[in-house]
């Protein structure tokens, strides 16, 4: 491969001006050091080292059995990275095949130095992501086909004809580079989305939110984790729209366009950057379900009250210290409030068939709690009760209790005069194991309670 350095090096020198230009705000914001990164990356040195490496493991391996394939692969689920694995037969194989994977050589600690200290990486880019896929992959594609060549190589036992090919997803096969004696060459080229192209000309009556054209007459709107930062207030053009998903777009504000859309029945803004939710939500008089889970939310408007149709709230993974009073929620069913701050409740609708507060501050239940008649599920694990909420023993319809990760130390009897008590977790916990052997006794098959490892056993 005569051009092969050339070849890499336009595909950097284009990947990096997309990267200049992208308007993902965790690279721009969070991680501008990629960027960084990326453009001062002595990649020759590190194809180097992937050569290097790869001549000696064929010098330190005898490989007994014969080269059939030599397949790279870029793994999402085990390493986010690049794996080149030889096998003995001589056509392509499954990668659930374990059997033919008799060698393998891990490359990703090299191709990925771009990353190096930077969570999630694999998880924040996405739309990016393929783009750095590619390009490691090819690194070890074009590093195989050269190494084919050498001495080392040529000493180990192949069929007579093998393969090499690289799979891009996991479990996926996208690419056959070599099907015969000689190699081929294999050209890295970006994608199209990558590069620079006119502005798309949409045609009447159609618009673009998060990356993705929509008729204004659409139901429902589902956004592509762009990370843009922005709703844009064409929203309000959408006022069919039934189902907005916006999660993960880096969503620091919302539009007051957005509260226009009055037959919006599910709203999905998880995974962003929101501090607060307007007032105007009220407007959404046909909300069924409102999901503002993984923000940075401290405070919610009383007008939530407001939303007649409310059926499911989730605001999982806030700063919420309190919660305003929602027993006017009429169909309120579910309720998810885990990983907050809350030190109290407030009161809550006697709709509500599921309610989770694991992970917050309580440290007793209110009186009014004892109103949820309908009450099937209630999550309580990891906040600061050091004795039982006697109030619990109210909940007549209550099928599942999880108490654990709170400072207990006994459970009442009277628990088991709750008639439709099914299941009752209470781990992890520090009962002794007499104490454990005690309460199995008393409770039976709907306790689980932990395991008898060690007296003080956090299971």
């Amino acid at each position: 491969m005569n051009n092969y350095k050339e070849n890499i090096s336009n595909y950097i020198n284009e990947a990096l001006a997309y990267l200049k230009r992208t308007k993902n705000m965790w690279i721009k914001e969070v991680h501008p050091e990629i960027i960084e990164r990326f453009e001062s990356w002595d990649w020759e040195a590190d194809f180097a080292k992937i050569e290097q490496r790869l001549t000696s493991a064929y010098q330190e391996n005898t490989f007994e059995g014969k080269i059939g394939t030599i397949a790279i692969n870029w793994d999402d689920f085990y390493n986010n990275g690049v794996t080149l694995y030889f096998g003995s037969e001589n056509e392509y194989q499954e990668w659930g095949d374990e059997d033919w994977l008799d060698w393998e050589v891990n490359l990703s600690d090299i191709v990925n130095q771009v990353f190096e200290g930077i969570d999630s990486w694999y998880d924040e880019m996405e739309v990016e992501l393929d783009l750095f896929k590619d390009l490691f992959l090819g690194l070890v594609e074009i590093a195989a086909i050269n190494s084919v060549k050498t001495d080392e190589f040529k000493k180990l036992k192949k069929q007579e004809t093998y393969l090499i090919s690289s799979a891009l997803w996991h479990d996926s096969e996208y690419n056959m580079i070599f099907n015969s004696k000689e190699p081929v060459e294999y050209e890295l080229i970006l994608r199209k989305e990558y590069k620079e192209t006119e502005p798309e000309v949409l045609d009447e009556g159609y618009y673009k939110i998060f990356g993705e054209k929509y008729k204004v007459s659409t139901r429902w709107i589902r956004g592509n984790s762009t990370k843009v930062g922005i709703m844009p207030e064409e929203i309000g053009l959408f006022q069919n729209v039934e189902e907005l998903q916006a999660k993960k777009e880096y969503l620091k504000n919302l539009p007051e366009a957005l509260f226009s859309l009055t037959k919006l029945q599910n709203l999905d803004l998880s995974h962003n950057k929101l501090e607060t939710i307007s007032d105007n939500v009220i407007k959404l008089k046909n909300l069924n379900i409102l999901n503002v889970s993984n923000n940075k939310i401290s405070y919610l408007p009383s007008s939530l009250c407001g939303l007649d149709e409310l059926e499911r709230l989730n605001i999982d993974y806030n700063q919420l210290k309190k919660l305003p009073s929602l027993e006017k929620l009429p169909k309120l069913d579910s309720l998810s409030a885990h990983n907050n701050e809350i030190e109290e409740l407030s009161e809550l609708p006697e709709s509500l068939t599921w309610l989770n507060l694991n992970t917050n501050k309580l440290r007793q239940l209110p009186v009014s709690i004892t109103k949820l008649k309908n009450l099937k599920t209630l999550v309580l694990s990891s906040n600061l009760f050091d004795s039982f909420p006697e109030e619990i023993l109210k909940l007549e319809s209550l099928e599942s209790l999880e108490l654990g990760g709170n400072p207990i130390e006994d459970l009442p009897k009277e628990l088991l005069s709750l008639p439709n008590l099914k299941e009752l977790r209470i781990m992890p916990n520090k009962f002794s194991i007499e104490k454990r052997k005690e309460l199995r006794k008393t409770f039976g098959s709907i306790l689980f309670v932990g395991y008898d490892s060690s007296a003080n056993s956090f299971m």
